[in-house]
């Protein structure tokens, strides 16, 4: 949000706060392009994506992903899942207005949403306007494993990330890539950073940005096709492996220190 900055004196302090750093690295070419927009120049930048913990996410097993099901009531629905503060900036509730076209398609899909629950009540109150609150679950807060397992168990990952009335917007989407090491391919909105995070058409498919028709027909899209969305997924995570991890990422980091080192010690 530091580049959607309303007020022109903070905007001013920003743009000579970054001016002045040896360098900037951005998370996304999204965020890059906001801060080249927002009247930045810097003596050096450069693109590193956020990446993923393989560490701690990873597949599970078919008894784990089953246990996780029976302890919140899912059964063997189809699980669609966003791991993220309950927000609009997450879109939660642009996935919950796609699911009355979603439902028509494919009526054994459940949605759940894990993370802190900020925006819940409004989003529950949503989902029951919409005749869809059986469909919707907040889990809130979960503990490490138990998201793990969630991510593991559900069919398809969906981020739709929108922008804030204040500014802020989606960098990137490091829960993308943690929900590829666990084998889930994403379906993600356009306009924000987070859509960097999948390969479209390969690994996932983009939506646009706060449109629930799109979103519905992104998911629906994939649910007709299991075939399809299976393969998406083992690429998911074969891509995360290769190139996604925070080991990969601070490799890169590493190197572009060292140049930078290297730039300030030349008299």
């Amino acid at each position: 949000m530091e580049f959607n900055v309303p007020d022109r004196w903070n905007r001013e302090l920003n743009r000579r706060a970054f001016e002045q750093a040896v360098g900037v690295v951005n998370v996304s070419k999204y965020t890059e392009g906001k801060m080249l927009a927002s009247g930045i120049r810097t003596r050096f930048r450069t693109v590193i994506p956020n990446g993923a913990d393989d560490g701690r996410f990873g597949i599970r097993s078919r008894d784990e992903q089953q246990a996780f099901r029976r302890r919140h009531g899912l059964g063997d629905a189809r699980i669609l899942i966003t791991v993220g503060s309950v927000h609009e900036r997450k879109g939660q509730d642009v996935v919950i207005r796609a699911l009355p076209r979603i439902l028509e398609k494919h009526p054994d899909v459940h949605y759940v949403s894990v993370g802190q629950p900020y925006k819940q009540a409004a989003f529950s109150a949503l989902a029951r306007e919409l005749g869809v609150d059986h469909k919707v679950h907040f889990l809130g807060v979960l503990s490490p494993d138990e998201v793990v397992c969630a991510l593991n168990a559900a069919d398809l990952f969906v981020m739709t990330s929108q922008h804030t009335p204040n500014g802020d917007f989606e960098g990137y989407g490091i829960a993308v890539v943690e929900a590829a090491l666990c084998g889930r391919a994403a379906v993600v909105s356009d306009g924000s950073g987070v859509c960097e995070a999948i390969e479209p058409g390969e690994t996932g498919l983009v939506a646009r940005i706060s449109d629930p028709v799109s979103t519905a027909e992104r998911i629906n899209e994939l649910l007709s096709d299991p075939a399809r969305l299976a393969t998406m997924s083992a690429r998911a995570r074969e891509r995360a492996l290769a190139e996604k991890t925070w080991e990969v990422r601070c490799e890169t980091y590493h190197r572009v220190l060292q140049d930078l080192v290297e730039v300030q010690r030349v008299p």
